[in-house]
């Protein structure tokens, strides 16, 4: 061969190897843009967001790049759901972008990247997410899709998702060991998954991630969270936290209240008692010196014995009580088909009445209205203005059974003007007439007069025999529970015959009940059953009154994966019978 055309092929293969060399640097690079944090705070559903940074060392273009999420079990991704990160232009390397809803700046203090309203946004803590590029592939991905991410790693309900920093390169599918998780759930199995929840904006760290300083040598406390609250009765918890770039020498030192443990370990038990207040700190020590610390302050409430319910009512939202006396359950919802709606239970006795609301399942024993309950323990909340009763610890059995409750006989008057009296309670109020005509339908409102006083009647129970049943033309009595909406007072019935004068209409002769669970639904569908045979019409609106779905149900069973976090009628029709009902999407 002669040199010259010797040297010809070798700056041939020269440029052949640049070019594969360039080619091997540009998708290396092309596909190092990774999700950093995905938020879902407690305290705030404004505050979630989504965080993504470009971990290569060259700058990415992502025109046509998309932020997509699956809802729960769906195998197919949301197409709503997508965010184009077109407007991001080009991701310089080490360089953060964030997506989130339009309540992020006045929560964390300065404005994200992209505004957006789509539910990649706004993930209530057990879907998935994924980076496509403008081919459609996925560059990087949270979560399993087609898995229902509840009791998952996944899982960050009220909580956190962080990149551990040890990462270095995005994954196309699901790898639990690569995040740190904060969430309700408690997932032992899981590498780092911690039983603790995160409140914005202090439980958040936007624009950053560990691992843009792998450098650092750094420890982190999982949980408790800061300022926990646990439940009284809490005798331990455990302690645990994570380091980075450790060489292996390093030990921990465990202060808790003054107290030191050196050589520890976690997870760390640190015992408990009701109304203490506990200040931990965590020290990374090597050769004897702290190189690393990090700290948190949690407690243990404390429980105040109440011998009626007057005594809870006047308490603080946030308080944890014992009734020590006997409360009666004057109505237990049933509506939403299996496990009813929140599991909810209304009870009095002689001084007051209030809500159980008891989405968690901690009264897991099956009672009847006019059932006793002696013990109830539980933590006091509000919702639009009515105290509700959180309970946390299960009931076993009842205390006395088939209780005649008696409805306090008030007049629309004295309801009015001293309502917070009667709320939850069961309450008559008579010589009461109705301003509307036809049949009572599920969750309306109608207006009522007595004297020269008018307020609102409520139907809140979907499937109770009152739902169809025509509305009174004469004056009688009305048996209801007190209620508040947003400071106005209402008074919702159980029954028909709690309605005096009121009839079974014709729609309710040949009656067709409907069932819509499970309500709130989070898992991107509701089941609806009925007593009919016919094919069932669904039609959603939104709160606006806008119709978002207009379909023939099939299997019994609605997809809502398409819908925001939010609440919306359902209107369901089966031949001549019609109902509406109240859906919450979470």
């Amino acid at each position: 061969m002669s040199e010259q055309k010797l040297t010809k092929n070798i700056f041939t293969m020269k440029k052949i190897y640049i070019l594969l060399l360039t080619l091997t640097i540009s998708s290396l690079s092309f596909g190092q843009i990774i999700i950093t944090e995905v938020a879902d705070p407690q305290n705030n559903a404004n505050g979630r967001f989504v965080e993504i940074y470009n971990i290569s060392n060259s700058s990415v273009n992502l025109e046509s790049w998309e932020l997509k999420r699956w809802t729960n079990q769906n195998e197919a991704v949301t197409a709503s759901s997508a965010i184009s990160l077109t407007s991001l232009d080009a991701l310089e390397p080490g360089e953060f972008a964030v997506i989130a809803k339009s309540a992020f700046q006045g929560i964390y203090g300065f404005a994200p990247d992209i505004v957006s309203s789509a539910s990649s946004v706004d993930s209530n803590g057990d879907d998935q997410l994924a980076i496509f590029d403008s081919s459609g592939n996925i560059i990087d991905i949270f979560g399993v899709p087609g898995e229902d991410g509840t009791n998952t790693c996944h899982e960050f309900e009220d909580g956190r998702a962080e990149r551990k920093a040890s990462v270095t390169s995005s994954q196309n599918t699901w790898d639990e060991a690569e995040w740190n998780v904060w969430g309700t759930t408690s997932a032992p199995t899981c590498t780092s998954h911690f039983n603790a929840t995160k409140q914005a904006p202090d439980g958040f760290d936007p624009g950053s991630w560990i691992g843009a300083s792998s450098d650092d040598v750094t420890i982190s406390i999982g949980s408790p969270a800061n300022d926990n609250v646990f439940e009284p009765g809490t005798t331990s918890t455990n302690l645990q936290w994570t380091t980075t770039n450790t060489s292996g020498s390093e030990t921990v030192d465990v202060i808790v209240n003054g107290t030191t443990t050196n050589n520890a370990t976690s997870p760390f038990v640190i015992s408990t008692a009701d109304g203490q207040t506990y200040a931990v700190t965590v020290n990374l020590v090597d050769n004897g010196v702290t190189i690393a610390t990090d700290t948190t302050n949690f407690s243990v409430a404390s429980i105040t014995q109440a011998i009626d319910l007057s005594v809870v009512r006047a308490g603080t939202v946030g308080d944890y009580f014992e009734l020590s006396n006997e409360v009666l359950l004057s109505y237990i919802v049933t509506e939403g088909g299996n496990g009813s709606y929140r599991n909810q239970k209304y009870i009095q006795d002689a001084e007051g009445g209030i809500l159980i609301d008891d989405t968690a399942g901690i009264l897991s024993t099956t009672f009847n209205v006019g059932d006793g309950l002696t013990g109830l323990k539980g933590r006091l909340n509000a919702y639009s203005g009515t105290l509700q009763l959180i309970p946390f610890e299960n009931i076993t059995t009842a205390s006395s059974t088939a209780n005649t409750i008696t409805p306090e006989v008030v007049t629309l008057a004295e309801f009015l003007t001293n309502g917070e009296n009667y709320e939850s309670e069961l309450i008559k109020i008579e010589n009461v007439t109705f301003s509307d005509s036809g049949v009572f339908e599920d969750n309306s409102n109608y207006v009522i007069n007595s004297g020269s006083n008018a307020s609102v009647l409520r139907t809140s129970f979907g499937n109770e025999n009152l739902i169809g049943a025509n509305i009174p033309t004469t004056a009688g009595f009305v048996i209801g529970l007190g209620a508040e909406f947003n400071g106005n007072r209402q008074i919702t019935p159980r029954y028909l015959s709690d309605i005096e004068n009121a009839t079974l209409g014709v729609v309710k002769l040949n009656t067709i009940t409907f069932n819509l669970y499970p309500n709130p639904a989070k898992s991107g569908f509701v089941n609806i059953t009925s007593t009919g045979s016919e094919a069932i019409q669904a039609t959603v609106f939104d709160i606006l009154g806008k119709k978002v779905i207009n379909v023939a149900v099939t299997n019994e069973r609605l997809n809502v994966s398409t819908l925001n976090a939010g609440i919306y009628i359902v209107k369901l029709t089966q031949g001549a019978a019609t109902t509406t009902k109240k859906l919450i999407i979470q």
